[in-house]
């Protein structure tokens, strides 16, 4: 079976920018290990969307997905404690 890869364009505030690509499993993972440093979010977080078995290539499906998961990561990116960590830098590909 197939696998669908979101391209996402990070661009740090001093003006660096570049691209990453990441499954949603890979996303799961992130989530998973910063709930296991931190607890559950203290303040209102853009949630992943939910797995689904099937039709989940489906071009409605993959835009929406893409746009929940930008708003993730960038809620991921705006917090300074948890930008800070070594699993996110990994994830977004910083040192």
């Amino acid at each position: 079976t197939g696998h669908t890869a979101y391209v996402f364009d990070i661009l740090t505030t001093n003006g660096e920018r570049w691209k990453v690509t990441r499954r949603y499993s890979d996303f799961l993972d992130l989530d998973k290990k910063l709930k296991q440093m931190f607890g559950k979010p203290t303040r209102p977080f853009p949630p992943l969307p939910k797995k689904m078995m099937i039709g989940n290539q489906a071009s409605k499906v993959v835009e929406e997905r893409q746009r929940m998961l930008t708003a993730f990561l960038q809620a991921v990116l705006d917090n300074k404690i948890l930008s800070s960590t070594d699993c996110v830098r990994k994830f977004v590909d910083i040192g």
